[in-house]
């Protein structure tokens, strides 16, 4: 014999899981359909809201990993090849920090940033494991509650960018005068350039002092320099990693053609960037006696 309350307590848990349930349905089919909540702007992934906050952190930490140093560093992985590498477009994945999955479950549907060397963000998209494809995300902008319009600040036109890293003017002549002045580095004489109007060209390596998780550490770059001792280009190495197939070998004793597998090879790609903002590597009025990069013996 069941007891009133006994049933009615059943009763009750199946009710709340219905509504639980029902909540989550009508929560991933309002992300499906694109839904209009201004109140929650982001990106919307399938089942999963990205915040613009989130997403600046992970293009953060991805441009991090371009010239980070570590070898056990995370790296940009290839999202879509080139031949030429100022071309290559990467991914990363967005790490969960509101949600765990339960242990040994497959996420199924994996967000991603997607950008280029200059770590400039193309998308943001979401892999269907289903499906088995990427999707982008939609992109729900935040509403200004202001009346007024909003200031732009003009850019700074003395900012300098290659790859993932800028440089003001003033401290590129500052490190060049601190590390080119005093130093036993050469200046190379760069291919190609003899013939040009302001050639020879000239390359020296260079380091700016950068700070990743509150620690300070050189960034090595090669700056570029004209006959006329002006700065006219920049090359900065990036660390990737790339998918690249492979042979593999048959089992011994059985009859079967070479097969090929998809493995991620860890790369460094060069980006040389050349600037129309020219401007003296060291400025008239400092002492630099010592610094004529022109009369130093180079490599040919």
């Amino acid at each position: 014999m069941k007891f009133p309350h006994y049933t009615f307590k059943g009763q009750s848990l199946l009710i709340k899981a219905l509504i639980l349930i029902l909540l989550s349905s009508a929560h991933a089919l309002l992300l499906q359909r694109g839904i209009s909540l201004s109140d929650y702007p982001g990106y919307y992934c399938k089942t999963r809201i990205v915040s613009f906050s989130q997403v600046e952190k992970t293009l953060e930490a991805a441009c991090n990993g371009f010239i980070s140093t570590r070898n056990d560093a995370r790296r940009p992985l290839v999202f879509i090849d080139d031949e030429e590498v100022e071309n290559l477009i990467f991914e990363w994945i967005i790490p969960l920090i509101d949600t765990k999955p339960s242990t040994g479950e497959k996420r199924k549907f994996i967000e991603k940033i997607i950008f280029n060397n200059s770590c400039e963000l193309t998308d943001v998209v979401y892999y269907d494991h289903i499906e088995k494809k990427h999707k982008s995300c939609q992109l729900v902008p935040e509403v200004s509650t202001s009346t007024t319009p909003e200031k732009r600040l003009d850019p700074d036109k003395s900012l300098i960018r290659c790859g993932s890293l800028s440089w003001d003017i003033v401290s590129i002549q500052h490190d060049a005068f601190r590390y080119l002045s005093y130093s036993l580095q050469e200046f190379v004489h760069v291919q190609s350039t003899f013939g040009l109007v302001d050639g020879p060209w000239r390359r020296a390596p260079m380091k700016k002092m950068m700070t990743q998780n509150k620690r300070s550490h050189n960034v090595s770059y090669q700056i570029v320099i004209n006959k006329h001792i002006e700065v006219c280009g920049f090359v900065v190495r990036h660390h990737i990693i790339r998918k690249v197939h492979v042979a593999v070998k048959p089992d011994e004793g059985k009859k079967k053609r070479l097969s090929s597998k998809t493995i991620q090879e860890k790369q460094s790609i060069s980006i040389v960037c050349f600037t129309d903002q020219k401007f003296l590597l060291i400025p008239p009025n400092w002492k630099s006696e010592d610094f004529n990069p022109l009369k130093r013996k180079t490599l040919a």
